[in-house]
């Protein structure tokens, strides 16, 4: 994941970003950090359509409640005409979670 991190925010490239954060993905497919950096790098690669798919992927993942992958959907919502919408972007509702060292919607 560091390695991916390093590629997309400190060298720009965005390509070798999505691999390494596929790396990450396939061995630990439940990771929704992983996947919503990957929407990120797409999103800088003006591909809308993967990045809308793995962003949703890192909200399912993780029940709605990471906020990066929230705050990153929204903005391509911001960005893009039609789709992702806004009303398809609420978060569940649930009990107050804190997860230390986590961004989470509760």
């Amino acid at each position: 994941m560091q390695k991916g991190l390093t590629l997309l925010y400190g060298k720009a490239d965005y390509k070798g970003s999505i691999k390494q954060f596929e790396r990450a993905t396939q061995g630990y497919p439940d990771y929704y950090e992983a996947y919503t950096e990957m929407g990120v790098a797409y999103m800088n690669l003006g591909d809308v359509v993967n990045s809308e798919r793995v962003l949703r992927k890192a909200l399912d993942l993780s029940d709605a409640h990471y906020v990066s992958a929230l705050f990153w959907l929204a903005s391509l919502c911001r960005t893009t005409s039609g789709s992702p919408t806004p009303s398809r972007l609420r978060a569940k509702a649930s009990s107050s979670t804190r997860i230390p060292g986590r961004q989470i919607l509760s």
